[in-house]
């Protein structure tokens, strides 16, 4: 049977707590326990860190960017309403010319308030952390918070805690590992899904070199994470693309996240580009 997340008192307090907000315990549990409706929720992984998720009448695109040379990715969708939500403002995660064209100029694109973003023209929403973004704001079939993240390289990165027809789901970008897991997994878990970065990427670009320390979650820390967040299933994202000597990956990153989530006890799904989840 399906699970979805019913908060206990503790959860919701604390999820209040960290937005900084008051809320009632009625509309926190009202946010944070969305039931199931009869309609199919769809997810569909794109390249790179891209997913694609629809259900009723919203569609949205999180670090949605165009396919690659020799890449096929269908990110078309038929929705009425279309969003895009962006961890951060990195070309590898934000592509404001594709989305324009995917969503067309009523697409509405969600940022975190302290991300710097292409203001080409896109319908931009600044949101503040820990609080909700409704898709759409009238019937909320898909609610989004943007948590913590941290970037390798300084610039300002968010997660994105998505509820779904019942299912509850966090999406990491790139981020490196972080102790804010642990607040997000006790306010917003247990989670059906991580889409978890796990390529331990270091770069040798401007001002940045090779260090040795990687800026994105490895393979383990990714196991790590979701032990944190409560997840039952990792789903790895943003591996498999090394440019050597500019761009370099952790070598055999998809059987060491088996062997470290085997041991933790964690299931993983690897998706292919194009592949779709629907529940």
């Amino acid at each position: 049977m399906d699970r979805f997340f019913r908060p206990s008192r503790r959860s919701v307090f604390t999820g209040a707590v960290l937005a900084g907000t008051v809320m009632t315990l009625g509309s926190a549990r009202s946010l944070l326990a969305q039931s199931p409706s009869t309609s199919i929720a769809s997810l569909r992984r794109l390249n790179w860190a891209g997913i694609m998720i629809e259900h009723g009448d919203a569609v949205v695109y999180i670090d949605a960017i165009r396919p690659g040379e020799g890449e096929s990715v269908d990110a078309s969708s038929d929705r009425r309403v279309k969003y895009a939500l962006i961890s951060h403002a990195h070309g590898d995660h934000y592509d404001p010319a594709f989305l324009l064209e995917t969503m067309g100029d009523r697409g509405v694109l969600f940022h975190h308030e302290d991300s710097v973003v292409d203001q080409r023209p896109l319908r931009l929403n600044p949101v503040a952390m820990w609080q909700p973004a409704f898709m759409p704001r009238s019937g909320a079939d898909i609610v989004a918070f943007p948590v913590p993240a941290s970037d390798g390289y300084g610039d300002s990165q968010v997660s994105w805690v998505i509820q779904c027809n019942g299912k509850r789901i966090i999406h990491c970008g790139d981020t490196l590992w972080h102790g804010r897991f642990w607040d997000i997994g006790q306010a917003y878990g247990p989670f059906d899904y991580a889409f978890l970065p796990i390529n331990g990427a270091q770069q040798d670009l401007g001002r940045f070199e090779i260090v040795g320390a990687p800026g994105v979650l490895t393979p383990e820390q990714a196991v790590s994470a979701a032990q944190a967040l409560r997840a039952e299933t990792i789903v790895p994202i943003h591996y498999g693309n090394p440019m050597p000597p500019v761009y370099l990956e952790e070598d055999d990153a998809e059987a060491r996240l088996r062997s470290a989530a085997e041991t933790a006890g964690i299931a993983v799904r690897i998706m292919a580009v194009g592949e779709t989840l629907s529940w």
